[in-house]
């Protein structure tokens, strides 16, 4: 799966991969720039309270499922997500959080070239699913690329178990 979520003379923002799993999908974004990006305004540096806080100027990658449930992410993890590691890590039973969530996996660049892999949980419902993109800083109105998510489920549901250690 590969399309141009957004763009203009001088930037690209594009979905360059997807590959899905039993449980949800991965997704990769590719940022390409005729100019020099400065990391602050791709969502870079310490969250609050270590770092200042959003400018809202940040490239904002979001998905919106078909029932309508939406989720964004910058490149630092929601409040849910925290929560539900703090609970498991502290050993308490963490509530699962209320889908979709789009958690960021890591990425980087520098310069004119930056690559980003998020994960989302859990698989879509059928019919479309919205990939959305946003970047104030840059001059990029939200713009939204309608994807199959029937493709989706299906490559999730076709995945094979590696191990069978129960």
């Amino acid at each position: 799966m590969r399309a141009v979520l957004a763009s203009d003379e001088r930037v690209a923002v594009a979905l360059v991969s997807c590959v899905a799993f039993s449980t949800g999908f991965e997704f990769a974004i590719a940022v390409r720039s005729k100019d020099d990006i400065d990391s602050h305004d791709m969502g870079f540096g310490p969250p609050p309270p270590y770092g200042p806080p959003p400018t809202g100027r940040e490239l904002v990658i979001g998905l919106e499922f078909a029932d309508g449930r939406k989720a964004t992410a910058n490149n630092h993890p929601s409040g849910q997500v925290m929560a539900f590691y703090t609970d498991a890590r502290e050993g308490r039973e963490p509530e699962l959080p209320v889908g979709p969530l789009l958690m960021p996996l890591g990425g980087g660049g520098d310069g004119r070239r930056w690559d980003f892999r998020y994960w989302v949980w859990p698989l879509p419902p059928e019919d479309t699913l919205k990939f959305t993109c946003e970047w104030p800083a840059r001059g990029l109105v939200k713009t939204a690329y309608e994807a199959d998510a029937a493709e989706i489920r299906r490559a999730g549901g076709a995945s094979k178990r590696l191990w069978n250690d129960d």
